[in-house]
């Protein structure tokens, strides 16, 4: 059964959920997806892999680096493409066209210099500090925008300071390498595509024509060369072409082909920069030779068994000042190439490999996760399902833990391929991209550049922190230019008087603070920021010799730098930096906290660096008198940690003596509102106090607070970065959920989160999810994030697991490190620590803190125990030894076992449902074997006993979560329409019966895991939704649906999902009907402006609404004239800046002219000599550039009388040019407002290339009489009455069509095809009217007489069901409109028939009395033969009473035949004096009796025992019972008489002979007789008659004793029995006393 059920899940749930959502027509394909769902095993949790190829390098393809250059691979099948970049193909730095001094542009030369920029800063900072007449000191409404393009008073002082962009460029996007071949793409099978994270080898494997293809490919950094080997499973079966193609477009292209190499050169257009690469083809059979591919010269490949090709690049660039250039690269990548050709394949991969593995294998990380069985985009679109809660396939628990530990190591993976030794440190994007760099793909100092390296240390990566501290070693030369251009305070030579660098720079150390108009750029801390990734290296490693020799000098150079440059405010009444800006938030201000927290961090770090050393002591104490001024963290009015000084509340600011005002530019976005709604800012600078610095911590609880009020101001959502900064500060607050809550939003996030090739992305347009921007900080962030959640060390000592969400409350991880280079590796299990083991690198103290942890032992690795310092129950310290390794074994007590235990004894009770029995017992079961562990004192059994415990509990809760799902989808399943008889419902309203059954045998399977469960869940729910949004799919696509304008190629195509229903469509803007063209194949447009209109239809039954789309042909479009060119007169109302440049938008498209807005809103307004007609328009850019050179808002309208009206509104152009079209107008005036567009100085301000009015008609010639006259006839029938009288769907079958008839005959587009179809379509309907309905007048009265019925009178049964049923059926017909007269009369009869077949119940009142009043007889007291017909008639009647259909005869009868049976009953005679007399008689003596009164006293004796022994006396022969009491009373009395004679003396006077029995004496006789009286001498009167008569003897008249036993004679008669019956209990009641 295990086997079947394993089969049954993964074809139930894995399968049979697709196929619930597609159409019947698809079934046949189950057997192939579970084929490939039997053989596609992952055995690699990180292995990220496609089934398809790329076609989108930022979602789709694979990315693999050395640090020194990146590939990207698409893995095409017959054009397979590697993009590559290289690190330093880079444009800007110095060129001979300008004078490159890194950006700054203020001359620094003399001391009047330097003077005028300090008398410029001193300026404006006392503006800024002066509260009079403005809260932040500028005019807060002259500020238009802030960040990256930033307009006011305050701005224009600012720029005062800045740089400008010379020499600032982007990286150069480089080079493809293509691999191209004949095969037939559609051919191939099994093909996968995919990457491991622990190898970082790339490989492409599919079957062709029986052969089995393989492509591996990776970039080697210990041979700095990429290598790509193409085999197959058969010799000779590798063919291709390959070749270099140059992205450069410089100034020295070269390609050359050489026998088995290319090469190719060029060298970059603005610095000259020289380029140059090889690639190297190594056939291994088979032939070469030059061939051209894609116009690139290119070497062929014939028949090979395999092929390897290497590929090696470099440039002149050189990390170096002032002129960033070495030798020219060929050597050097001539000699690389030769090397590693030497050196031979397997060997590189292998070199590669142990490299690679080296640095990765060094951390594991776990959460109970399971391999995913479907490919990563999958995983990664259904985890986007559940986040977006979008009713979409969501992955299971297992599947979620393995995804984000996937993540995880790709940040790790990332660091590894972008960041090594000898390179530069990665970018925005790493050392990937394609095309564009976004942000110019640069070094940013506000954030991005220091979170690549945050995870770099903790993630046991130190190695790869080189470039990033060599990269400043270098900068900060460039940077002492920035501080003297900006600040004054200049470096002459051999002096470091303070280095700074921007928002951004280069590999040619760009460091100057920004350019005009963008605040972002004042970046002024950036130096010191920078410089505290480079002091945690420190930290982490504990390179005393790195911080003396490199890091120190650089740290107190930018310390010194700030001891001068801060200000005092008077009015803050502390040190500021001033001016300073909040990335990328709100106004420019003195003491922003962004600044001051980053200086006071500065000033920390490097008081401690110098004490460390032991050396400045006289400067330390400069910079702690500074800092103790700088008060960085502020606390609010609303509780939150202040970005400015002058904020109250979250959003309003105040100063002096003014007004609260709204924080000028507060909360913008680069254009991610939504519907004008600003998105919580992607920009935390205000708590870098929290993170990355420490200045905020637990351990400082109302700064915690306020930081924690901050953050929940700012959200949990935003781009893929800002997601990554949020999760490190949440997981800094300890907070678990909310950490949790970003883990999710970041790997679920979409596009403003992680993509499906693990990139992460910044994301663009409303809330930064409409289009991805890799940015590759948000992987290094995401895994830095994970990091701090494991585990924390900036406090000085460790936190152990300080903030693990209950998701993953069981886990391991190895080799994560905390400061003080301590390894760490932990496991966990159901939420609680299970060991801890510290590796002691550089044997300082350690310092531990974890919940209880002090009860615990610490252990070396020989098993002896540690001496600790209890710092409290919660934190300890310990001496280390280097290279030693510490345990705490949480396990060594029962305390967790039992909290386990106690949890699974909480969920096992809750578990009362019968759906989970068998899941109840086995946890039970579990349970009792745990308890036995602890019992018995099994130590060695608690951590296994705990977690296969805690296992059990978590397929418990699974269970339940099922069992939940289960109701509501048996619920949906039984409420199903059973008349629906589209296919479609049909099969999947059987789907979810089997889900049903299936998950009921999954709920009693004791071996069910939790993943199995959850699947089976999701298949429940899936199943369930699926039945009833059945309906809601009934959609249809028609296309293209992304552009308004058609070709004459461009075809018109409609799609639905099912394919049991048709699609019918009209061309004509008509409505479809089921007798319009059904749509069998794409078509072309045939008018200048044509609307399509389709629905789905089964039969005649419309299924879905009406879709529509309307296009427009490109020819006609492109031909039309522009009403527009018309004019009379055309003004921008003085609104736009460029009055004189109007005409330009109205002449025409792309003739070279534009008119150029300055200011928004703007109008441009045209006036026409008399109305014209308008039903399209188009609006026109000079160039686009999405987000900075765009319309983002505006509104098309024309006059009506003196009302302008909006045709269109709110609309954005997104292209360099749009058309609008809509319902025709006909105006002298229309005119375009632009109410928003991006505006940015750099890229100029737009120009509108053109605004075209045209009216696109298409004049129609058709034949409509044929309709009109048969529309004329349907009229009649609706006057005479016809149609009132026909059954209701003729009725409204006729009205449908009639009025579709009408409307068609009015449309002046409809078609003749549309004419001729309605025509036959209404004949028919008229056709159809002599369907009359019937009169319900009868059935409605008898309805309603019998819906009064109270049924519970009536006998259950046939005739009972039969009545309901007509009386349903009468219901039915009443309420059916199509119901004929024939219908109606035969279901009044049905309801007669069936109201006359009924049977009344029967009365059972006086039989349940007459039932009642035998409850106290006994059976004991009552002849046998006249008992056992009672009970007969007793038990008949009790089942009469219970028998709900029961007649009034078989009542009557019942009574009849119990009545007759208790009159016959019979009382047994009464023998308890009989017995009592037996018994003296038994005992006594006879000797010494005379032999005549022993004979007699034997005959009385043997006569009693008889009577006694007859058990069929009754109480009618009581006297024969008496006499044999009598008999034997005197016979005794006869012996008891002699015996008393005998012992007198004898009187003469007396007679001689005694009485005799038998003798009468005057008192009655003595004899047998038994109408003799009773009694002889007074002494023996009380009787068996006495007994019964409370032991009194009643005489009568003759002196005779009354007969005992007598009872009343029972009359027979109905109106007796209650009488007889009291008589006689009252009989039984004297016999009971």
């Amino acid at each position: 059964m295990k086997r079947k059920f394993r089969k049954l899940v993964g074809i139930t749930t894995a399968a049979a959920m697709a196929v619930s959502l597609v159409p019947t027509t698809a079934f046949a394909e189950e057997p192939a997806v579970v084929a490939a769902e039997e053989t596609a095993k992952n055995d690699n949790l990180l292995r990220v892999w496609y089934d398809e190829p790329a076609n989108d390098w930022q979602t789709e393809s694979l990315a693999i680096g050395n640090g020194y250059m990146g590939g990207l691979v698409f893995g095409g099948i017959n054009n397979d493409k590697i993009h590559i970049n290289e690190k330093t193909v880079w444009e800007g730095g110095p060129a001979a066209s300008y004078d490159y001094t890194y950006g700054t542009t203020n001359p620094i030369d003399t001391e009047e210099d330097l003077q005028k920029i300090k008398d410029n800063l001193n300026a404006m900072r006392e503006r800024l500090d002066d509260k009079s007449k403005f809260v932040f000191g500028f005019d807060e409404n002259s500020y238009q925008a802030s960040g990256t393009d930033t307009k006011g008073e305050a701005m224009d002082e600012l720029n005062k300071l800045m740089g400008d962009l010379t020499g600032y460029d982007a990286p150069t996007d480089y080079a493809n390498l293509f691999i191209s071949n004949d095969q037939d793409a559609s051919k191939v099978s099994n093909y996968v595509r995919d990457l491991d994270m622990r190898t970082a080898l790339a490989t492409v494997n599919y079957d062709y024509e029986g052969v089995h293809y393989t492509r591996e490919y990776f970039n080697s950094y210990p041979d700095n060369i990429m290598a790509v080997r193409l085999s197959a499973d058969k010799a000779g079966k590798i063919s291709f072409k390959t070749n270099l193609e140059n992205l450069i477009n410089g100034t020295a292209y070269t390609n050359t082909v050489d026998g088995d190499t290319i090469t190719m050169r060029d060298a970059l257009e603005g610095n000259g920069l020289n380029v140059e690469a090889q690639l190297k083809v190594i056939n291994e059979g088979g032939s070469l030779s030059s061939s051209t591919n894609g116009g690139n010269p290119a070497i062929s490949v014939s028949d090979a068994d395999a092929v390897t090709l290497i590929f090696a690049c470099g440039t002149d660039y050189k990390m170096e000042l002032p002129n960033f250039r070495g030798e020219d690269p060929h050597d050097a990548v001539t000699a690389r190439i030769k090397a590693a050709s030497k050196k031979g394949y397997e060997a590189l991969k292998a070199d590669h490999v142990a490299d690679h593995s080296e640095l990765f294998s060094r951390v594991e990380l776990g959460f109970d996760e399971e391999i995913p069985q479907i490919p990563t985009d999958e995983l990664i679109k259904k985890y986007r399902n559940m986040i977006e809660n979008n009713g979409g396939d969501i992955p299971t628990s297992a599947e979620q833990r393995a995804l984000e530990i996937m993540c995880y190591q790709f940040g790790r993976y990332l660091t590894i391929a972008g960041s090594r030794d000898g390179a530069l440190p990665t970018n925005l994007q790493g050392v990937w991209g394609e095309g564009w760099f976004t942000w110019y793909g640069d070094y940013h100092f506000n954030i991005n550049v220091q979170m690549n390296y945050w995870p770099t240390m903790a993630s046991n990566l130190s190695e790869c922190m080189k470039p990033y501290n060599d990269f400043l070693n270098v900068l900060k030369e460039a940077g002492r230019n920035a501080a003297a251009a900006s600040f004054g305070i200049k470096s002459n030579p051999g002096e470091e008087n303070g280095w700074l660098v921007g928002c951004f720079s280069t590999p040619y150390m760009f460091s100057a603070l920004g350019q005009e108009d963008n605040a972002a750029g004042w970046n002024p801390i950036g130096s010191a920021w920078a410089l505290l990734n480079s002091y945690e290296y420190y930290l982490y490693t504990g390179d005393t010799q790195y911080l003396k020799d490199e890091l120190y000098p650089s740290m107190k150079e930018v310390a010194n730098f700030w001891n001068e440059a801060l200000y005092w405010s008077e009015y803050q009444k502390r040190y500021v930096s001033a001016p300073s800006y909040s990335p990328e938030n709100g106004p420019i201000v003195n003491g922003a906290s962004y600044d001051q927290q980053f200086i006071w961090q500065h000033f920390e770090n490097t008081i401690q660096a110098a004490e460390t050393l032991g050396v400045d002591a006289d400067l330390v104490a400069e910079w702690k008198e500074k800092q103790s001024k700088l008060d960085p963290v502020l606390v609010g009015d609303d509780g939150q940690v202040k970005e400015w000084f002058e904020e109250t509340t979250i959003g309003k600011a105040q100063a002096g003596n003014l007004k609260e005002i709204d924080i000028p530019q507060w909360r913008q976005s680069l254009g991610a509102q939504n519907s004008g709604v600003q998105p919580p800012h992607r920009h935390l600078s205000h708590l870098m106090a929290l993170y990355p610095c420490n200045l905020i911590s637990k351990d400082n609880p109302e700064f915690m607070d306020a930081a924690i009020v901050s953050l929940e101001e700012r959200g949990l959502d935003a781009t893929g970065w800002s997601k990554a900064h949020k999760l490190n500060l949440w997981a800094r607050t300890g907070h678990a959920k909310e950490s949790f809550q970003l883990v999710q939003s970041d790997v679920g996030g979409g596009n403003s989160g992680f993509l499906t090739n693990l990139f992460c992305s910044h994301g663009a347009g409303a809330n930064y999810k409409e289009r991805p921007i890799f940015q590759i900080d948000g992987n290094f962030g995401y895994t830095a994030g994970v990091n701090e959640m494991l585990l924390q060390s900036q406090l000085g000592y460790v936190q152990f697991l300080p903030a693990i969400p209950e998701q993953w409350n069981t886990g391991h991880v190895e080799g994560i490190v905390a400061r003080g280079n301590f390894d760490i590796d932990m496991k966990w299990s159901n939420g609680k620590a299970d060991r801890f083991a510290i590796t002691s690198n550089n044997g300082n103290t350690f310092t531990g803190e974890y919940d209880n942890i002090a009860a615990y032992t610490v252990k070396k690795s020989d098993g002896t125990k540690v001496e600790v310092q209890v710092l409290s129950d919660n934190k300890i310290s310990f001496p280390t030894v280097a290279g030693e390794t510490y345990t705490i074994d949480f396990n060594a007590s029962p305390d967790k076992l039992q909290g386990v235990i106690d949890a699974a004894k909480e969920i096992s009770a809750q578990m009362t449902d019968e759906l989970l029995a068998e899941q109840k017992a086995h946890l039970d079961e579990l349970i009792q074997t745990a308890e036995k562990a602890i019992a018995e004192e099994e130590s060695d059994e608690y951590e296994n006993q705990s977690q296969i415990l805690s296992k059990a509990i978590q397929v418990a809760k699974a269970a339940m979560t099922l069992k939940d799902s289960y109701y509501p989808a048996k619920e949906v399943y039984d409420g199903r329409d059973l008349d629906e008889d589209w296919a479609s419902y049909i099969k999947t309203a059987a789907d979810l019966n089997n889900q049903l059954s299936s998950a009921v045998e999954l709920l009693k399977d004791t071996e069910a895991t939790v993943s199995e469960l959850e699947l089976m869940k999701e298949s429940v729910d899936h199943a369930k939704d699926a039945l009833p949004e059945l309906w809601n799919r009934l959609t249809l696509k028609i296309t293209p649906d992304n552009q308004l304008t058609l070709g004459e190629n461009d075809l018109v195509e409609i799609a639905s999902e099912f394919d049991d229903l048709q699609i019918r469509y009209t061309t004509d803007g008509n409505d479809p009907m089921w007798f319009s063209d059904e749509y069998k194949a794409p078509f072309a447009v045939t008018k200048s402006k044509q609307k399509i209109k389709a629905a789905l239809f089964l039969g005649r039954r419309q299924m879905s609404e009406v879709f529509e789309a309307e296009y427009l042909s490109e020819e006609e479009l492109n031909s039309a004239e522009g009403i527009e060119e018309n004019y009379v007169s055309a003004t921008d109302n003085n609104t736009s800046g460029d009055s004189e440049g109007i005409a330009n938008a109205l002449d025409g498209k792309n003739n070279g002219t534009a008119w150029y807005p300055t200011t928004f809103p703007t109008t441009l307004e045209i006036e026409f000599e008399k109305p014209v007609k308008v039903n399209t328009a188009e609006v026109a850019l000079d160039w686009f550039y999405e987000n900075y050179y765009d319309i983002t808002d505006m509104d098309i309208e024309y006059l009506d009388g003196e009302e302008w009206v909006p045709i269109v509104e709110g609309a954005s152009l997104g292209e360099i040019s749009k058309v609008f079209t809509f319902d025709e107008f006909e105006s002298n005036k229309v005119r375009l407002k632009i109410n928003k567009a991006w505006k940015y100085a750099y890229y100029g301000y737009i120009g509108v290339d053109a605004f075209r009015l045209f009216y696109l008609n298409d004049e129609v010639t058709t034949d409509k009489g044929a309709l009109d006259r048969v529309i004329a006839v349907a009229q009649k029938c609706v006057e005479n009455g016809e149609v009132d009288a026909a059954i209701d769907s003729v009725k409204d079958s006729f009205n449908h069509v009639f009025n579709y008839a009408k409307d068609v005959s009015d449309n002046i587009q409809s078609s003749q095809e549309t004419i001729d179809n309605t025509t036959v379509a209404l004949i028919e309907e008229i056709q159809k009217l002599g369907f009359v309905a019937g009169d319900k007048e009868k059935l409605k009265t008898h309805y309603t007489l019998y819906k009064a019925l109270n049924l519970d009178l009536y006998i259950d049964g046939e005739a009972k069901d039969a009545f309901k049923d007509a009386l349903e059926n009468a219901e039915k017909v009443i309420e059916d409109g199509d119901a004929l007269e024939v219908d109606v009369l035969e279901a009044d009869q049905k309801l007669l028939d069936a109201a006359n077949a009924l049977v009344k119940k029967g009365d059972k009142k006086s039989l349940k009395a007459l039932v009642d009043s035998t409850a106290d007889y006994k059976k004991e007291n009552y002849l046998s033969a006249g008992w056992n017909t009672f009970e007969v008639a007793l038990e008949a009647a009790k089942k009469v009473l219970a028998d709900e259909s029961a007649t009034q005869e078989d009542v009557d009868k019942a009574k009849e035949v119990l009545t007759s049976a208790m009159t016959a009953l019979r009382y047994k005679a009464d023998k308890s004096v009989l017995e009592e007399i037996i018994g003296k008689a038994k005992a006594m003596d006879l000797t010494g009796y005379s032999a005549e009164n022993v004979a007699l006293f034997n005959a009385a004796l043997a006569k009693a025992e008889a009577v006694m022994a007859n058990e069929e006396l009754s109480v009618y022969e009581q006297p024969i019972v008496d006499a044999a009491v009598l008999d034997l009373q005197n016979a005794i009395k006869a012996l008891n008489d002699e015996k008393e004679n005998a012992s007198k003396p004898s009187d003469s006077s007396k007679p001689s002979n005694p009485s005799k029995p038998g003798s009468g004496n005057g008192n009655g006789a003595t004899g047998s007789d038994k109408n003799n009286g009773s009694g002889s001498d007074g002494k023996h009167q009380a009787t068996t008659a006495g007994k019964q008569n409370g032991g009194n003897t009643v005489r009568g008249t003759n002196g005779k004793a009354t007969k005992t036993g007598d009872v009343t004679p029972i009359i027979p008669a109905a109106a007796g029995v209650i009488l007889s019956m009291a008589a006689i209990v009252v009989v039984l009641k004297k016999r009971k006393r």
